[in-house]
């Protein structure tokens, strides 16, 4: 959870109910969808998340796979 920089525009990413969603400023919020501890998709597009950690378990960032490129997105807060 927090706010990543994608790009110059923030997105954030919320948890609420046990689940996570992401929402890029401008756009409506979508649902993430786990694949594994670290990694996410969305069913509205198809894209991929991957959270990068520290060796203390802190995440320091997101990875961005859509339409063949990869973004990463650093963690600001």
């Amino acid at each position: 959870m927090g706010e990543y920089d994608l790009n110059g525009t923030p997105t954030m990413i919320t948890k609420e109910d046990d689940r996570l969603y992401l929402q890029v400023t401008g756009q409506p919020k979508v649902e993430l969808f786990p694949r594994s501890e670290t990694e996410f998709f969305l069913k509205v597009a198809v894209a991929d998340r991957k959270f990068v950690k520290d060796d203390s378990g802190k995440v320091t960032k997101a990875i961005l796979n859509q339409g063949g490129m990869t973004i990463e997105m650093k963690k600001v807060k």
